[in-house]
């Protein structure tokens, strides 16, 4: 991650500036796992081994050009699909399923030291094995989380995945709240909802630009998702803090799973 000052940068629109593969090469370009990805590959790995459930389908929600979260979902289900509103996102994807040169290289996240492999302490299969179910079982979709029909049609999954993409949406606490509600609605009746975000953060740094978004704590994930239907008694909610906030802007991370009720 390199050395910005925010306070010199203007303020972004998350979808006139995004670059994807800037977004890549920026955050996640790393030699190694960084920490804040290691506690949420182990917390995700052990809420799905707790569940221990097969899925005949999940739906990685906002997925923007992320595939270290739909690696960890892979096991567990027939297919994924994921659903994005850029298409250069989705594009993203298409490259490294397609095995085209310059396309991403998630073998860090996937197979380094405490990547998603290592989370699972590496019980379900190689990363051979894993990338082969990856391009087999992946699907891609195009959706609007500003629309009531997220994804064009009335439709739900036993298990929904959405990371660092709810609070991007509209951000502002009421905006955030439609796009919950949004978010939500996807998920079936006594269906599983994996989340993360940006935990007490007003703004990112995305392709130098401070990008605004709504801030949400602990208490807001827990109590939305009790209005909203999910059991309780099955929220599961973890923060972990931001590595460099002066420089990303962001304070830190929620990560959070409940069954709805």
């Amino acid at each position: 991650m390199s050395e910005l000052d925010p306070a010199t940068l203007e303020t972004g629109n998350i979808l006139r500036d995004w670059n994807a593969r800037n977004y890549l090469d920026y955050y996640y370009g790393h030699p190694s796992v960084p920490d804040d990805e290691a506690v949420m590959f182990r917390f995700v790995a052990r809420g799905l081994a707790d569940i221990a459930r097969r899925f005949d389908a999940g739906l990685d929600l906002g997925c923007g050009p992320i595939l270290h979260h739909a690696a960890q979902a892979i096991p567990w289900v027939d297919r994924l699909d994921m659903a994005d509103y850029q298409d250069s996102n989705l594009e993203e994807i298409r490259r490294w399923i397609r095995r085209d040169p310059g396309a991403f290289d998630w073998s860090i996240f996937l197979d380094g030291a405490r990547g998603a492999l290592d989370a699972e302490d590496r019980r379900l299969g190689t990363l051979v094995e894993r990338e082969a179910q990856m391009r087999a079982r992946i699907h891609l979709l195009s959706c609007d989380l500003r629309d009531d029909l997220p994804l064009g049609k009335p439709v739900q999954y036993p298990l929904v995945t959405s990371y660092y993409c709810a609070e991007w949406v509209i951000p502002t606490a009421a905006g955030w709240c439609d796009t919950m509600r949004r978010v939500t609605s996807l998920v079936a009746p006594g269906g599983w909802l994996f989340l993360a975000g940006v935990h007490a953060t007003e703004y990112c740094v995305i392709n130098s630009r401070r990008v605004p978004c709504v801030r949400v704590t602990r208490d807001d994930v827990r109590g939305v998702l009790g209005d909203l239907g999910f059991d309780r008694s099955t929220i599961r909610i973890d923060v972990t803090p931001g590595l460099q906030p002066e420089v990303s802007g962001i304070h830190g991370t929620f990560m959070a799973y409940a069954q709805r009720g």
